[in-house]
């Protein structure tokens, strides 16, 4: 398996939905996580017409910081041990893209 992505529309009302993946090892550094997150981003603007699509990641994943904000996303933030995972609490650095700043986003 190469991976696993998701688009989760949160909120209907306010049009605003999140996007997470995550990708096998031993395909890293191929592109694999910046086409799923361009993929997905487009199916919540043209599909469901959102306003607003989110991610968040580890604060320590330099990697997918860098997948996200290559797609578009500005960093909104960064939240203080909101995720316990394994050993103990994980930082997380909070990323979102508006529709109008998506048309504007080279594809």
């Amino acid at each position: 398996m190469i991976g696993s992505s998701e688009l989760k529309v949160k909120d209907t009302i306010n049009r605003s939905g999140a996007i997470a993946y995550i990708v096998n090892p031993d395909y890293w550094g191929k592109g694999i996580a910046t086409e799923v997150a361009k993929l997905l981003i487009h199916i919540g603007f043209k599909d469901f017409h959102l306003h607003r699509i989110y991610a968040m990641c580890d604060s320590r994943n330099i990697a997918s910081s860098k997948v996200l904000e290559k797609v578009g996303m500005t960093k909104d933030g960064y939240m203080r041990e909101n995720l316990f995972i394994k050993n103990g609490w994980r930082d997380s650095l909070l990323y979102s893209i508006l529709d109008r700043e998506y048309s504007q986003y080279p594809k």
